[in-house]
């Protein structure tokens, strides 16, 4: 399940050289953060389990979120600022699915929050 991110990496090789540490060193780490963090996101959505088990809507949320994230700057002119909008999306969905954990523990279903939907 969560093999997607060794089929995409080959992609984003090709399409992005700063992570072959081909670039200055800010692009470098810029792209190596952006991808990583995109990985996360998509393999969130592969799982349904981010810190609290995900219904298909959240799952969707998440990987329409890593797409956007994980798309290179390179792809067109101006693509950086769909990169921008989807960490900011991805900060926003993150603190959403945090402050509904918190609610829940704090209402005392935190143990029925941490069961696996499985």
């Amino acid at each position: 399940m969560v093999g997607w991110s060794t089929f995409i990496l080959p992609f984003l090789f090709v399409l992005t050289p700063s992570l072959l540490m081909d670039g200055s060193w800010t692009e470098i780490v810029f792209n190596f953060s952006r991808v990583t963090f995109g990985i996360y996101l998509g393999t969130v959505a592969a799982v349904g389990f981010s810190l609290a088990p995900l219904n298909w809507i959240g799952r969707i949320v998440y990987a329409a979120v890593a797409l956007v994230v994980v798309l290179p700057p390179e792809t067109f002119q101006d693509a950086i600022w769909f990169n921008a909008a989807g960490v900011t999306a991805a900060v926003i969905v993150l603190t959403i699915d945090w402050m509904r954990q918190r609610a829940l523990h704090r209402q005392g279903k935190a143990a029925e929050v941490v069961a696996m939907p499985y």
